[in-house]
């Protein structure tokens, strides 16, 4: 098995891969054909799927705490006897910089202040009133509170079971395991791994480019630096 980990999958990671690059070509080719894809594409998902993001972190936040009171969660990745290779606050310290990372330096606090000021014309509210902080706040608590962690665990639960209880590869595609055993293979689980390798490279990208434009702007403030790619780099 671990000599499978060390290859590199052709089939998973030229997909994704190609197109990041198509993405990044684009960006510099055509910046605003690019940002009418992007933009275009957002609106579409919000649209259509929006109220489905918004229940399914709800319902996550309840199975993370459901998994956290109930016999279930004593079962110890590795086995009975399997020890934590860090302790308990490296590990918080882990979740929390990789799980909020550089955004809530700056959108912890400028998010909710800006829906505040400034709610979505789409909602009607009235900026600075009641029902301005009201959707400001549990926009906040959406993105900045336990609500994402319960979206990390409930997805890193059955990767890390399957490998370390069950001798799957350490992949996204362990996780349907679960559903058929060993019988769960073949093109379906290349696909998963495709779309979420995709996903991750996109997720990281995003915050580290928001991170990026933050110290510029920072160094911009402070000692007059004019923003620019070589800054960014």
């Amino acid at each position: 098995m671990e000599s499978n980990q060390k290859k590199i999958i052709h089939k998973v990671f030229w997909p994704p891969f190609i197109l990041l690059l198509a993405t990044v070509v684009l960006n510099f080719a055509n910046y605003d054909l690019f940002t009418k894809v992007m933009n275009t594409a957002f609106t579409w998902v919000m649209q259509n799927f929006g109220w489905f993001f918004e229940i399914t972190a709800l319902v996550l936040v309840f199975v993370a705490v459901a998994i956290l009171f109930s016999s279930v969660g004593n079962i110890r990745f590795g086995g009975d006897d399997a020890k934590p290779e860090l302790s308990t606050w490296n590990w918080f310290a882990i979740a929390l910089c990789t799980g909020i990372g550089t955004g809530i330096v700056f959108w912890g606090v400028a998010e909710p202040m800006m829906h505040f000021s400034s709610p979505p014309a789409s909602l009607g509210l009235e900026p600075f009133s009641q029902a301005a902080a009201l959707f400001s706040m549990s926009t906040a608590y959406l993105h900045w509170t336990i609500t994402p962690h319960a979206m990390y665990v409930i997805s890193a639960i059955p990767i890390a079971l399957a490998y370390y209880n069950y001798k799957q590869p350490l992949m996204v595609n362990s996780s349907l395991y679960f559903l058929r055993g060993d019988k769960c293979q073949g093109t379906v689980r290349k696909i998963v791994d495709v779309v979420c390798l995709y996903a991750i490279a996109g997720g990281v990208a995003a915050s580290l480019g928001t991170g990026l434009l933050q110290i510029g702007s920072g160094l911009h403030f402070i000692f007059g630096i004019q923003p620019s790619p070589f800054v960014w780099l």
